[in-house]
C-alpha cells in the first residue's frame, strides 16, 4: 500500500519510541501518552508517488493536556519537503490520552516516526 507506516503506534510502542528517544522515562506515579484510537492512513502526496520520492520523517510533538497536539519539529527529514508536511498535516489532527503524572494530566514531548515506502500492488 501507499502512505505513511504508522499502524504499530500503540500505546506500548509510544513508551518505546519515548524511552528509545530519551524524552521521558517511566516514572512512578507516571502513565506515558498514547493515541485514542488507531490513526487513518496519510496521504502520500501525488507528485511524491510520480517522483517516486520514499522516506523516514521523525516528528517531535507536543502532546497538550487534553490530548491535542501543540507545537512540534521535524527532527529529521526525509529529504522531501511534500513528504514531510503531509505527515505533519496528519499528525497534528490525531488525539491522545496524555501523559499523567500523580494523577494529573501533563503536556509531554514525544516523537513519531512516519515512513512513507511505495510499494507495488
Amino acid at each position: 500500500t501507499e502512505g505513511g507506516d504508522y499502524s504499530g503506534m500503540t500505546r506500548a510502542s509510544i513508551a518505546h519510541v519515548l524511552s528509545r528517544a530519551g524524552l521521558m522515562k517511566n516514572q512512578p506515579g507516571m502513565t506515558l501518552p498514547y493515541l485514542l484510537s488507531s490513526p487513518k492512513p496519510i496521504s502520500y502526496p501525488r507528485w511524491a508517488v510520480n517522483q517516486g520520492w520514499q522516506g523516514r520523517v521523525v516528528l517531535a510533538i507536543e502532546v497538550l493536556i487534553e490530548g491535542s497536539v501543540g507545537r512540534y519539529k521535524v527532527m529529521r527529514s526525509t529529504g522531501h519537503p511534500s513528504l514531510d508536511r503531509a505527515a505533519i498535516k496528519a499528525v497534528q489532527s490525531w488525539k491522545f490520552h496524555p501523559a499523567i503524572k500523580d494523577g494529573k494530566p501533563i503536556a509531554t514531548c514525544i516523537e513519531i516516526p512516519v515512513t512513507f515506502e511505495l510499494t507495488r500492488e
